[in-house]
């Protein structure tokens, strides 16, 4: 808090004569800080915020209200919000003591209040949000989320920010089909692993992607095939005795997803696919 005085004077005839002087103070913003725990996110993932609130007035700063947009952007005129607050998340702690969340507008924007703030301390906001249908997941784009902190005090409003990035990477997950599922003894089958990948790139031959199984009973005659392209001998290994499979590092690779989003905005993820068929007989 800053204190300053001010003098007039009025001159006439070489004669100066000052008025009284007159004090004032400025009363000084509080200050935020916002900090992402997390630098990345994912589809399915959470990100945990961290707002920090300092009084510098020697007064109590209450009902002191902190608002956050959950990261809202415009697309195509119609506002998204890529967040949303995980209910119960909050923590709220004043000079260092943990003390009742009593007000929380789940929104959006979420809206935390009647928060008191002693003259001369802080508060510390802790929360987390999830990740939406709405949020960016192509390569390079990011959330920016807005805490903006309110109170009667003139040392409001003051607003911080954060961002976190998409992560950039691959994300497979694998399924495994049979057919026939019944058959009889020196009968040919065909096992189909399907491996999805909803990540936002390629993987590649550095990735290394391997698909193990082992085969009980073991096949013979032994038939593979990827997205309906013959596998050659020199991509995998097969022990005709024991049943072990393994493709060879990097042998298979997985496109990554296409994102497109509907007329709500949501974001419809639909995963590359790659087909491995392997057939022999029993």
């Amino acid at each position: 808090m800053a204190n300053f005085t001010n003098t007039a004077s009025v001159s006439y005839n070489d004669v100066i004569t000052n008025s009284n002087t007159v004090h004032g103070r400025i009363l000084e913003s509080a200050t935020v800080t916002k900090t992402l725990l997390s630098s990345s996110y994912t589809s399915d993932g959470t990100l945990i915020y961290a707002v920090s609130i300092t009084n510098p007035t020697d007064g109590v700063l209450s009902d002191v209200t902190v608002s956050d947009n959950m990261g809202a952007y415009v697309f195509e005129g119609t506002t998204l919000y890529p967040l949303e607050y995980s209910t119960g998340s909050a923590k709220l702690f004043v000079n260092g003591a943990l003390v009742p969340v009593t007000d929380v507008t789940a929104g959006p924007p979420t809206v935390f209040g009647g928060i008191d703030i002693p003259a001369g301390g802080g508060a510390l906001l802790i929360y987390e949000a999830n990740i939406t249908s709405c949020a960016p997941l192509a390569r390079g784009s990011q959330i920016i989320n807005t805490a903006t902190v309110t109170g009667a005090n003139c040392a409001f409003p003051v607003s911080a920010s954060a961002s976190a990035n998409v992560s950039y990477g691959a994300r497979l997950t694998v399924s495994k089909f049979i057919s026939p599922e019944t058959i009889c003894g020196g009968g040919e089958i065909t096992y189909t692993v399907v491996i999805r990948n909803s990540g936002n790139r390629d993987t590649v031959a550095s990735d290394n992607v391997v698909v193990n199984d082992v085969f009980d009973p073991a096949l013979s005659d032994l038939c593979v095939s990827v997205d309906g392209n013959v596998l050659p001998l020199s991509c995998y290994h097969y022990d005709s005795t024991t049943g072990d499979f393994e493709t060879l590092p990097g042998a298979i690779t997985v496109p990554a997803a296409t994102f497109v989003r509907d007329g709500d905005g949501a974001l419809n993820v639909t995963p590359g696919t790659t087909v491995l068929k392997i057939t022999g007989n029993i």
